[in-house]
């Protein structure tokens, strides 16, 4: 699928063209399937239950199918829709496909399926077995085909982990669940399969820490993902190119009794030029680490070790 790739914050303000605030839309939900696509959460490419939830935005209101009660050209047909997505899984049953082109697949097809009808596509492909200790990866697609446009994210939510966190005496002592939610913004082709790495990184940060507070983790986990994995890997673009960002939400159920859980959100960009990003370049100096998966022991460790290296 071509087109120009941006961020999702470029596509919500470059789609403002199309007036889709107000666009009747179509919603197919969490309609479940197994694709030849995917990781385990070992990281081994393995055959995936997957969760599709895709949004429709038409070009036109569908005042005329409404009036007639029918299901014209106006509107889409969501129940074929369906089959139609179906279909397109089973059709790569015997390929194994990465999950950015089963998701980019899927898109196309709705796309094709009403190319006068549909203005844009918001796809949400969920692997709900990828993650370890969280809900699962889910790739976020939104194509605009009349603007070229696609804004991929990587969402890896909810990564339940024990951590020593707190202000509180009590908490100084004691382990507590928090969940932490990595967004990944403005990605490159393919870094979903590569997930996996992602969470060993938001693994060892939490397990490894004492912060008192959720400001201090969730800023620690962001320059952790930003500095071992998309500048040691070399995924910053070149200047002039939107950077990747990285948006950490870190919630502590436990902490107040009458409430769900209090929560700190952050968001950081992997930009040379920015002063969170270029503080990141010089922590890492001119070494690319290269962390190995699964890493057996502590990541401050193998830091330490490869630092003297």
């Amino acid at each position: 699928m071509a087109g120009r790739c941006v961020s999702h914050r470029t596509w919500i303000r470059e789609w403002a063209s199309l007036s889709l605030d107000d666009a009747d839309t179509i919603k197919i939900g969490k309609q479940k399937a197994l694709a030849n696509s995917g990781h385990d959460a070992w990281g081994r490419p393995r055959p995936q239950p997957i969760e599709m939830s895709m949004k429709l935005y038409l070009n036109s209101q569908i005042s005329r199918a409404a009036a007639y009660d029918s299901v014209d050209a106006s509107t889409v047909h969501y129940g074929k829709l369906s089959k139609l997505l179906n279909q397109r899984i089973e059709q790569y049953q015997e390929q194994w496909m990465q999950p950015d082109d089963l998701a980019q697949v899927l898109v196309q097809a709705a796309v094709q399926f009403a190319p006068s009808t549909i203005a844009a596509v918001e796809l949400q492909l969920c692997f709900m077995k990828t993650a370890m200790f969280g809900d699962g990866l889910s790739l976020i697609l939104s194509h605009a085909p009349s603007l070229d446009l696609t804004a991929p994210v990587v969402l890896l939510k909810d990564i339940c982990l024990p951590a020593l966190i707190g202000v509180n005496p009590h908490e100084r002592v004691m382990k507590q669940p928090v969940l932490v939610s990595v967004q990944i913004d403005r990605t490159k082709p393919h870094i979903s399969e590569q997930s996996f790495e992602i969470e060993q990184l938001v693994v060892k940060t939490v397990e490894e820490s004492s912060f008192e507070t959720l400001e201090s983790l969730s800023e620690s986990i962001a320059a952790c993902i930003i500095k071992f994995f998309i500048f040691a890997k070399g995924d910053a673009h070149p200047s002039g190119v939107e950077h990747p960002s990285v948006k950490v939400k870190i919630k502590k159920p436990r902490a107040i009794p009458n409430a769900d859980a209090p929560a700190v959100e952050i968001q950081r960009r992997a930009d040379p030029e920015d002063s969170f990003g270029r503080r990141m370049l010089g922590e890492l100096g001119n070494k690319r680490p290269q962390i190995p998966f699964p890493l057996e022991g502590r990541l401050d460790e193998f830091l330490r070790s490869w630092k003297q290296d």
